[in-house]
């Protein structure tokens, strides 16, 4: 688990992904251990990660960056998916510096900064996923990398 506030930063997610067919609902980005876990929780397109900065469906030919903290939310500008059977990259540098904020970019190109403090789970041990709790379409994904930089990672 990455720990935002111990001061492993920036803490940077990124997978490889490809619809194969877009899916009715999925997170892709840093989630909380309040959400992971041997209870997994049963997700549908209204219920979403409690603590998380994830790429989402916004609609049947968008995704959006969003980020939470319980009933605090923030929800991107909507962007057009890519297309089906096209690999793409998602990123998201999670980082204090210029004040904390996620950087969240498509294929290289930054198409999201989220700076709302009560948004951000700076005090959340996070895990990277890639979600999809009862989906219809299907996803491939080619790798998933997270790290911290070399910083050691502490859960406490």
């Amino acid at each position: 688990a990455f720990h935002f506030a111990n001061r492993v930063k920036p803490i940077t997610f990124e997978t490889r992904v490809k619809w194969v067919t877009y899916p009715t609902n999925f997170f892709i980005g840093l989630i909380s251990a309040a959400f992971v876990g041997n209870d997994f929780p049963v997700v549908t397109a209204t219920t979403r990660p409690v603590r998380a900065i994830i790429l989402e469906r916004s609609s049947a030919t968008d995704v959006v960056f969003t980020s939470r903290v319980g009933a605090n939310v923030t929800v991107g500008t909507s962007f057009a998916k890519a297309a089906d059977n096209t690999w793409f990259k998602v990123k998201i540098e999670f980082t204090d510096v210029g004040g904390n904020q996620a950087k969240c970019y498509v294929d290289d190109v930054l198409k999201q900064t989220l700076n709302t403090a009560a948004s951000l789970p700076t005090a959340d041990n996070l895990y990277p996923a890639v979600l999809l709790p009862n989906p219809t379409g299907d996803v491939s994904v080619d790798r998933v990398k997270c790290d911290a930089g070399g910083a050691i990672v502490d859960l406490a």
